[in-house]
């Protein structure tokens, strides 16, 4: 029976199913289409009963619908009853089928419907669906891969085995007819749900797939990859590839191969996809590739051609012809660089770093070499691609070798650093003369000077030697320019190109071959030594020899000498600024002399020194002080004691503008404080608040404060007001009396105590003992060199100069310190005694009251080592100059036995011998 349904009760409905019955037993078909009509319109009544009927005749005779039952049936698609759905989807399934069959069936609204059910939640009817789809003909794949999403998108969460198991089929079956642009994607989204799935079920039907593209995942079974290893092979895989017959399609579609083989191009993103169009077997085919990868493959290497076919060989391209064939269109069309041997295809970055690192290394390229394997003019292409990053040379005279200019240059660089003068001429034998050209203007900007003789080039070391030799021309007088260039080992002719161009700045002439430059010094002291001289007829004969000597008429000798000083005064009119030291060189004067010219030119404004400059505009001079003077207002707020030689190294400027600064916003009010050594030390008003908490226990204003100097009452009534000020605020808290001027701290009401004064004193003293030893540590490893020079001579005495002075200063803040201690200790002394009663002063009339703190005994040893340094240093100061001059004797005399004992009694006296 074709349909049986126990237990119903509707008499018209069992008579409608026994109709169908007998009809399905006779083979009475063409009954049916008026049967299901019948059917369809139970469903309101009976949808679960009509529904089982009808998917029933479906699955039989699906040819008894027509697209109707789509619409009767879609409420029950979208209902949430199980059964009822079941049954609905096989009707939409069986029906489909058979509309998917017929030949003019292009309506694909209801195959769309249908693959949208796969998002049902509920997984029977994911099943169901999935038993259908197995059944879809291969004819209407395109428009499965329309609806590629949703089979992904079910790889990501299902759990229906089977619902898996078809899409994998269906995807493997789609997966061919995939374009290489949805196949680039595909394997991309199946290699990021592989990452992220955990299902291992799920992650072999992910990796069956991917390996049909990329055949070297098979490996991983045999080789127990792990999931890290798989997705780097997959990252890192090989191109994928598709190949299109076009003489099938142009077949199928009745099209010429031209019209197939445009509009197949026509679809392709060229920036993503190569594209290769060969003949093989009399077929035209079309071959896609992915740009990318091909050039990412074949980038920065070396490979054997048998390589690059067998690689190519694994993903499908079994024709090694066409292999060949595809790098070489690449080539072409210049998608890849490179260059093909009969074994090896060389990348072009692999072959510039190949010739950049042996450049670098070795200093050349062996172009024979070279070419034996590769052409020459591709060897010339490489060479200037890396002259333009920068590493440069020439060829040789053959053209067989390539050197950068670094290698040929080392042994001149070399040289450049003895040799006032280089000449290059050597080098021309092995150049054409446009390269030796090209070395010649390398060497010039990168090793020589522009000056040059021919091939003869001035060397740096030449220059700074040229320097020297002006300089001690300078202090002659005059500069022979022939002389000095066969000292130099030089060319006349360059030398008197340099100092045509230095001599324009100074003041001085050239006599009128322009072999000698007479400076205005040198000039000026003899016509001085002439004037001099008594008898006229004498004085005529120095003028005539004199003018004889210079080359120039003796009535042009004044003229000359002041012509250039008139010029460099003119220049100063004009300007505003000037730096001083090239001016001082140029005029050959010292700063005295210059300022005194300076005082000769009448500037209406004056002039301001800062900063190595000279400055005539007033406004600059008056912005310049505004500027100093606002800087030093801001630093009294901060610091507590201005040294005017830290200022001058600060700001660049001469210490008596400095000076006058701080008296006139000394005068004005706008800082406030006390010098405490005259025009070098100024202590700021928060220098003396600061001294004065730290001593806080007792405070003398006539010496505790500021020991360095003696105060003027002036001075005193100043510091009272700071120490008032203190005591208001609460930062200072005791008496102050005001006759005395001292202020005792509530805790000890001003009580002396001597081991508090004698560790005050060890803290003053410190530091002076320090210094007076890292002096004479300093001076006994100068006068112990075995070569003493010039420049240590000058050191050694400028040492003792600076050392002797502070001694004298030192010596005397010390003798304040002792004093002013002196002073507190006797004072609390005499308190204390007066306070004592009768009886106290009986039993206590052995006891002394203290009289000297110099000659505590702690304190008389302190000075005793300050007055031994002081002692030690004088004598450094009398033996220096004798301890030279004996070094200097045993140097020319090493065995002179009575200088070498004489020096060996001094070194012992000072304390150098060991």
């Amino acid at each position: 029976m074709f349909i049986e349904i126990p237990n119903l009760t509707d008499k018209k409905l069992i008579k409608l199913i026994n109709n169908i019955n007998e009809d399905y037993e006779r083979e009475k078909w063409n009954k049916f289409e008026t049967h299901s009509n019948a059917v369809i319109k139970w469903l309101k009544k009976e949808s679960n009963t009509a529904l089982y009927i009808l998917s029933l005749i479906a699955e039989e005779m699906p040819e008894s619908f027509s697209h109707s039952i789509f619409a009767d049936i879609d409420p029950y698609i979208k209902g949430d009853k199980t059964k009822e759905k079941i049954n609905a989807v096989i009707i939409y399934g069986s029906c489909l089928l058979n509309f998917l069959s017929q030949e003019d069936y292009s309506d694909m609204t209801h195959l769309n419907g249908f693959l949208e059910l796969l998002y049902d939640s509920k997984s029977e009817t994911r099943q169901n669906i999935c038993f259908f789809l197995e059944q879809f003909p291969d004819s209407f794949d395109t428009q499965l891969l329309l609806k590629l999403n949703i089979f992904i998108k079910i790889l990501e969460d299902e759990s229906n085995s089977e619902v898996l198991k078809t899409t994998q089929n269906i995807l493997s079956r789609l997966q061919p007819k995939m374009s290489l642009i949805i196949l680039i994607k595909y394997i991309q989204q199946l290699r990021d749900i592989y990452e992220n799935n955990k299902s291992a079920e799920i992650s072999d039907i992910i990796l069956n797939l991917i390996e049909k593209e990329i055949p070297l995942l098979k490996k991983r079974e045999n080789s127990n990859w792990s999931k890290n290893q798989i997705l780097r092979e997959i990252d890192n895989r090989p191109t994928l590839i598709r190949f299109t017959d076009l003489n099938i399609i142009s077949e199928q579609e009745n099209l010429s191969l031209e019209e197939v083989e445009n509009y197949l191009l026509s679809q392709i993103d060229e920036d993503t996809i190569y594209t290769l169009v060969f003949i093989d077997k009399n077929h035209k085919k079309l071959l896609e590739l992915e740009k990318g990868k091909i050039i990412s493959f074949l980038s920065q290497r070396k490979i054997k051609l048998d390589e690059i076919v067998r690689i190519f060989n694994d993903l499908g391209i079994k024709n090694n012809a066409v292999v060949m064939i595809l790098i070489k269109s690449m080539l072409e069309k210049h998608i890849i660089r490179g260059y093909f041997t009969k074994k090896y295809y060389y990348d072009w970055s692999y072959l510039k770093k190949e010739f950049l690192q042996r450049l670098q290394q070795y200093g050349s390229i062996d172009i024979l070499n070279y070419s034996k394997s590769i052409d020459k003019d591709t060897i010339h292409k490489l060479i200037n691609e890396i002259e333009t990053q920068g590493i440069l040379g020439i060829y040789n005279l053959e053209k067989s070798k390539y050197h950068t200019f670094s290698a040929i240059t080392q042994e001149i660089e070399k040289e450049s650093y003895r040799s006032n003068i280089i000449d290059l001429s050597p080098y021309k034998s092995g150049f054409t003369q446009e390269n030796f050209y090209k070395l010649e203007e390398y060497c010039r900007t990168k090793i020589f000077t522009k000056y040059h003789y021919k091939h003869s080039w001035l060397t740096h070391l030449g220059t700074t030697n040229i320097q020297q030799e002006l300089r001690i021309c300078e202090q002659i007088g005059d500069c022979n320019v022939e002389q000095r260039a066969e000292k130099l080992g030089i060319h006349p002719s360059i030398l008197h190109k340099i100092t045509k161009k230095i001599f324009e700045h100074k003041n001085g002439f050239w006599n009128k071959e322009e072999k000698n430059f007479y400076f205005s010094k040198y000039v000026k002291k003899r016509i001085s030594s002439i004037q001099n001289e008594l008898d006229a007829v004498k004085r005529e004969k120095l003028i005539d020899s004199l003018a004889d000597e210079l080359q120039v008429d003796k009535d042009e000798i004044s003229q000359k000498v002041d012509e250039k000083l008139n010029k460099i005064g003119k220049m100063l009119s004009e300007k505003d600024e000037f730096l001083i030291n090239p001016l001082l060189r140029d005029l050959q004067m010292d700063q005295k002399e210059f300022l005194k010219f300076v005082d000769s030119l009448e500037k209406p404004d004056g002039y301001l020194i800062i900063h190595d400059k000279i400055i005539f505009s007033k406004k600059r001079i008056d912005e310049e002080q505004n500027k100093l003077s606002q800087s030093i207002k801001e630093n009294v707020l901060n610091l507590n004691v201005m040294k005017i030689n830290e200022l001058v190294s600060k700001y660049k400027c001469s210490s008596h503008i400095l000076i006058n600064i701080l008296e006139n916003l000394l005068k004005n009010g706008e800082i406030s404080g006390l010098w405490i050594k005259e025009n070098e030390k100024f202590l700021t008003e928060r220098g003396i608040q600061e001294r004065m908490i730290e001593a806080k226990s007792y405070i003398d204003l006539n010496s505790s404060v500021i020991e360095e100097i003696t105060l003027s009452e002036e001075g005193i009534m100043y510091l009272e007001k700071i120490l008032l000020d203190l005591m208001e605020q609460k930062r200072l808290t005791g008496v102050y009396d005001q006759e005395s001027h001292v202020f005792q701290s509530d805790s000890i009401l001003g009580d002396a105590d001597l081991d508090n004064e004698r560790e005050h004193f060890k803290k003053e003293i410190s530091p002076f003992l320090e210094d007076l030893e890292r002096t004479y540590i300093m001076l006994r490893d100068i006068l112990l060199q075995n070569d003493i020079l010039p420049n240590d001579i000058d050191s050694y005495e400028e040492i003792l100069e600076e050392t002797i002075r502070k001694i004298l200063q030192d010596q005397s803040v010390l003798k304040r310190i002792i004093n002013n201690a002196n002073n507190r200790i006797n004072k609390s002394a005499r308190k204390s005694v007066k306070t004592k009663t009768r009886r106290d002063k009986k039993e206590d009339k052995d006891e002394k009251i203290f009289k000297n703190f110099a000659n505590d005994e702690i304190i008389a040893s302190l000075m005793n080592d300050f007055n031994n340094w002081k002692t030690l240093l004088y004598a450094i100061e009398q033996k220096a100059g004798e301890i030279v001059f004996l070094k200097k004797k045993l140097k020319s005399d090493p065995e002179d036995s009575k200088n070498k004992e004489k020096l060996n009694q001094i070194l012992e006296y000072l304390g150098f011998s060991d």
